[in-house]
């Protein structure tokens, strides 16, 4: 009797450990492997102490309450808990005054631009870098080049260029 008990306890333990393994911790395989050789130690003592009929059996009995409890683990949605279910629907601020910006657009420093600064263009307030030295407060400026979210300005000499 002492014989079946421990079979089973032991085979339950390494059900445990690898189902442990799938749900809890996955990826960490050391409990993984602690239940696989807990299932193999069950999986021997049948066959030492019962012989190779009733270990087979055993063999056979672990093999279908493994494979039953991981596949009863994708029926009864256990796997939802690890993915998302909600999908992010949101966009880049498409009203994001940089987006209005075009190459030659003109507007007025309204800081100094050492080289970088602040300057109204378009009607909105952009932080912009000066691709030619210093510029002055309140000189009118005009983009010549934009990178992602970098505005890059030159001062206009005179309102006719």
């Amino acid at each position: 009797m002492l014989d079946w008990l421990t079979i089973i306890f032991l085979l339950l333990l390494g059900l445990i450990f690898l189902v442990g393994e799938v749900f809890f911790l996955p990826g960490v395989t050391i409990m993984g492997i602690i239940g696989a050789i807990f299932s193999g130690a069950g999986i021997y003592l049948s066959y030492s102490y019962f012989g190779s009929e009733v270990g087979n059996i055993v063999l056979m009995l672990t093999v279908i309450a493994n494979a039953g409890a991981f596949f009863y683990s994708l029926k009864s949605g256990v796997w939802q808990k690890f993915a998302l279910k909600k999908s992010i629907k949101s966009k880049v601020n498409e009203d994001d005054p940089i987006y209005i910006l075009n190459e030659g657009d003109v507007g007025t420093a309204k800081t100094t631009l050492r080289p970088v600064g602040d300057a109204e263009i378009s009607g909105a307030r952009f932080e912009v870098t000066s691709s030619k030295g210093l510029i002055d407060v309140g000189k009118p400026i005009k983009v010549v080049k934009i990178e992602g979210r970098k505005i890059f300005v030159e001062e206009i000499k005179s309102l006719e260029n």
